[in-house]
């Protein structure tokens, strides 16, 4: 009797385990129930997390619409991206951008694919998935493990790991340029147990320590927003602009700026320090709305410098407003590190909102009556100088 309870406890126990699913079984799961959808509607959350593991203030968050039933050449697929700030939608021909800071809708009427895969949504999406599971599976030199189940947004989830070397994963499988070597990127997902769909992608290399991952949820399947791909939806809002001629609509909004009262602010600088606009009541100030690693405010850097040295004693002064929410620390070593000699003042979100600032860097040169003279969405060494010159001249 007691022979056939341990031989019936060791049945079950191997049924159990051979009921389990292998990893190859939900993995090609996932992929036909990828493959199923028509259409999928989720809220998507994105984070960046810097090299020294702190949240680098890069989180975003879209609710995003995928049409798979598309018949365009350019990418077979549908969707509209919405956040607080805006909303791009692809209708299969064109790209739409609407940009609630800018007031306007870029039209882009001739998008090629990599224009497309370049609207912020597409990383890490759904459609990423979709679109590289069968290559990360199909590719023998990437090497795929199963970590410990995990639970995300309180669903049960398989997760694997992709390493792949030597190919950087984006939207698009690209295989990575032959003059860089050693590289290594990293690939996780986890895949809901209930459904097979990804409620979690991340993706790192090798070469850095930073990262950015992303969470799925609130998934919706086969909603039918045929009606939401009409431009005429937009129209009701903002006027939309051509891409081509987005320069020139910029440049008249920002003309209606020149003469208007600079809005007052009180921020602190690096030291702690509170800075306020009205500090400064007989100076000329320029105003730097700026964040780091941005390209055009590294390439403003060394420009601004030389500005602020050679116009400073004749009364000029140049803020320098951070305006994402990087900690003091952090700040202080990139300051350091890019050499930047102007006045720096953190935690400008705020004000930057008011300035209406929807790029980096936005400039806005002000005279000793703080109106705003001058603005720019970039730097134009000659023309911001003369404009300096014109004030300092009229003293």
């Amino acid at each position: 009797m007691k022979t056939n309870h341990i031989a019936l406890t060791l049945l079950c126990l191997t049924s159990l385990f051979s009921c389990k699913p292998s990893d190859t079984k939900i993995l090609n799961d996932t992929i036909s129930k990828l493959n199923s959808l028509k259409t999928i509607e989720y809220d998507w959350s994105s984070k960046f997390i810097s090299e020294d593991g702190a949240a680098f203030n890069r989180e975003i968050n879209y609710k995003i619409y995928f049409d798979f039933s598309s018949k365009d050449t350019i990418i077979n697929t549908k969707f509209i991206f919405k956040t607080k700030t805006g909303e791009a939608m692809f209708d299969g021909q064109k790209v739409y951008l609407k940009e609630n800071g800018l007031e306007c809708v870029m039209l882009i009427d001739t998008p090629d694919k990599d224009f497309v895969y370049s609207t912020a949504g597409m990383e890490q999406s759904i459609y990423e998935l979709k679109n590289n599971l069968p290559k990360l599976l199909s590719d023998p030199t990437i090497k795929h493990f199963r970590e410990k189940d995990t639970i995300i947004n309180k669903t049960d989830c398989y997760k694997f790991n992709f390493v792949i070397p030597n190919k950087y994963l984006s939207v698009d499988f690209i295989n990575i340029d032959e003059s860089i070597k050693n590289y290594i990127g990293s690939y996780t997902i986890a895949i809901s147990k209930n459904n097979y769909l990804p409620t979690f992608i991340k993706r790192r290399s090798s070469n850095s320590g930073e990262y950015e991952y992303s969470i799925i949820n609130n998934i919706k399947i086969d909603t039918n927003r045929t009606n939401d791909f009409n431009p005429k939806i937009f129209k009701k809002d903002f006027p939309i602009v051509k891409m081509a001629d987005i320069d020139k609509f910029l440049e008249t909004k920002l003309e209606k700026e020149t003469g208007k009262k600079a809005i007052p602010f009180e921020l602190k600088n690096i030291n702690g320090k509170l800075v306020s606009l009205s500090d400064f009541k007989d100076k000329i100030v320029l105003l730097e709305f700026w964040f780091p690693k941005c390209f055009g405010c590294v390439t403003a850097t060394p420009i601004l410098n030389q500005i602020q040295e050679k116009y400073k004693k004749e009364g000029l002064v140049i803020l320098g407003i951070e305006y994402t929410k990087i900690s003091n620390k952090k700040i202080r070593k990139y300051i350091k590190e890019q050499n930047i000699k102007i006045t720096t003042l953190i935690g400008g979100d705020k004000i930057a909102k008011k300035y209406n600032v929807q790029g980096a860097p936005m400039f806005y040169l002000l005279n000793k009556e703080k109106e705003i003279v001058y603005s720019s969405m970039a730097i134009y060494p000659n023309e911001l100088v003369g404009e300096i010159e014109k004030l300092l001249n009229n003293k």
